[in-house]
């Protein structure tokens, strides 16, 4: 199983977004801290966490990590994580 996770520091304008695989770091993103820039984001992540997990012929995990600091860990960005992990499986994963 591939786990993939993505950090995120949010401040009130921004948020900026690091995925990593292992040690490497796959994509790194500064989206507005805005509901519509947020589930763009999703969604290329989404994509780009798909594609690498069937090129290597294995079913995935994405973890969202965020530092609860200040007022901005209130952000939109929670609005977002069960839409993020309500993932379905792979097409080569359906029976």
């Amino acid at each position: 199983m591939l786990k993939f996770t993505i950090g995120s520091d949010i401040s009130k304008d921004k948020i900026n977004f690091a995925l990593r695989y292992l040690n490497d770091f796959l994509l790194e993103r500064e989206v507005e801290n805005t509901t519509s820039f947020l589930n763009k984001f999703i969604k290329e992540v989404l994509s780009f966490v798909k594609k690498f997990a069937k090129e290597n012929k294995s079913i995935h995990t994405v973890d969202f990590i965020t530092e609860h600091t200040g007022i901005y860990g209130k952000s939109n960005f929670y609005i977002f994580l069960p839409v993020a992990l309500a993932v379905s499986p792979p097409e080569y994963m359906s029976a």
